[in-house]
């Protein structure tokens, strides 16, 4: 299991399960705000997205992929959305790390490699290979 909390959202936290859902809590009600199953395998690495305005989180699987998810504040039909999915990996995704300017992230995998997302304009901008 992984956690994180909201950078600027103090009551929100985020989990990632052995299941494969994550999961929103607001920490003060003690009550769960969403929960989304899109991963096979278990979430290995999860993390909110550090923005004020838009309330959005990541996740990183032994499904060699990884997600985001934006929740939806409006009345729409699916209170989470899942923005991009990263499929470029061939083995678990164990790690993921926001940039500070939000919208920029990077994934790393068992399989060598990393990975760096523009995850808002839903575009990877570079793959990097470990070598020795």
């Amino acid at each position: 299991m992984c956690v994180d909390y909201h950078p600027y959202f103090d009551d929100l936290i985020v989990s990632g399960g052995v299941d494969g859902k994550a999961v929103v809590f607001n920490i003060k009600s003690g009550k769960i705000i969403e929960s989304v199953e899109k991963h096979t395998k278990r979430i290995s690495s999860i993390g909110f997205m550090p923005d004020e305005s838009l309330l959005a989180f990541a996740t990183c699987s032994a499904d060699n992929t990884g997600s985001l998810f934006i929740l939806n504040n409006d009345k729409s039909d699916e209170p989470i959305t899942e923005r991009y999915r990263i499929t470029n990996h061939t083995k678990t995704l164990t790690s993921l790390s926001f940039h500070p300017l939000t919208e920029y992230a990077l994934f790393g995998s068992l399989d060598g490699t990393w990975s760096y997302h523009n995850i808002l304009r839903v575009r990877l901008i570079f793959i990097h290979i470990f070598s020795l």
